[in-house]
């Protein structure tokens, strides 16, 4: 599977935190969580690959153990789980609030950008909710142009809100999610 786990002879682990340590998100949004090991003399490690990953309530949140998305948690619905790391026998864990709230207005930044044909800006969208909450939401949102033959941007996750110019002109940079709709302004000038 590629995966390879190194083990450190003669240390033992004290202790294992999993920051951040109290996270709240909206129900339909994703949490990194890492895991770092402790161990007694005073070192630590990132283990955040090689732990087991599980929910205390899977229906409220739920965390993928793939190795490659290892430690992100999906909320599921709104409600309370424990998100736990274990690692040769010890587990450490960290609190996981899943809201109902939902996402009212969008922001992009920056409101307007500059290009030359050729070159590239990224766009960054911040969602407003209805708990009065602030999440940056780039790969939440759908991104679209109004003119892609001036300007267009991306919609790969590893690309997301990068708009790139083509030819001289202005068009709107928005971002859409379940009706709410944040834009911008992408200016290419010569």
């Amino acid at each position: 599977t590629g995966e390879v786990e190194l083990t450190v002879e003669g240390l033992t682990i004290e202790q294992i935190q999993v920051p951040p340590f109290i996270e709240e998100i909206p129900q339909g949004f994703y949490q990194l969580f890492l895991a770092t090991a402790i161990y007694h003399d005073g070192s630590t490690r990132d283990i955040t690959g090689l732990c087991t990953w599980t929910s205390s309530d899977p229906a409220v949140a739920d965390i993928y153990t793939n190795f490659w998305v290892r430690g992100w948690a999906l909320g599921i619905s709104p409600g309370e789980t424990f998100i736990q790391a274990t690692y040769q026998g010890v587990r450490g864990q960290t609190k996981l609030t899943v809201t109902g709230a939902t996402l009212e207005s969008i922001q992009i930044d920056p409101p307007m950008a500059q290009v030359t044909p050729g070159n590239t800006v990224e766009f960054e969208a911040t969602g407003t909710f209805t708990d009065g909450s602030e999440r940056e939401v780039t790969h939440y949102v759908t991104w679209f142009s109004s003119t892609p033959m001036i300007g267009d941007v991306s919609n790969a996750w590893i690309s997301r809100g990068e708009a790139a110019g083509f030819v001289q002109g202005t068009t709107t940079i928005s971002a859409k999610s379940d009706g709410v709709e944040g834009n911008a302004t992408l200016v290419v000038q010569p």
